[in-house]
């Protein structure tokens, strides 16, 4: 249950009005293909033969609620201002969507 508050806590302080602002918008979506991208070559590390690297890259794409436990902390001791803190728990949204999306595809061998 404390998962379930930590969560709805972390949506009510979502400032929603940033997704007006063009700039955070390019700010979101520069941050998501940023995480993406990253995490999806990060499974070209792995080594040996017989690995879906592509796979295990889009499996951590969604890997996020860590980030937001920092982005809370930082958001409620002031080091972001809410404009960030928006951004950054929409990020952690769009990654959480996209992986399971980009890993479906891969998943046609099992």
């Amino acid at each position: 249950i404390m998962i379930t508050i930590f969560f709805v806590g972390i949506g009510a302080q979502v400032q929603l009005q940033v997704l007006l602002d063009p700039r955070i918008l390019l700010v979101i979506a520069s941050l998501t293909a940023v995480a993406v991208v990253s995490k999806g070559l990060a499974g070209f590390v792995v080594r040996g033969r017989g690995y879906d690297r592509l796979g295990i890259g889009c499996g951590m794409i969604p890997r996020g609620e860590v980030g937001l436990v920092f982005a809370s902390f930082a958001f409620t001791h002031g080091v972001f201002a809410g404009d960030v803190y928006s951004a950054l728990v929409l990020v952690v949204l769009l990654t959480t969507v996209l992986g399971p999306l980009l890993l479906k595809p891969r998943l046609v061998y099992f």
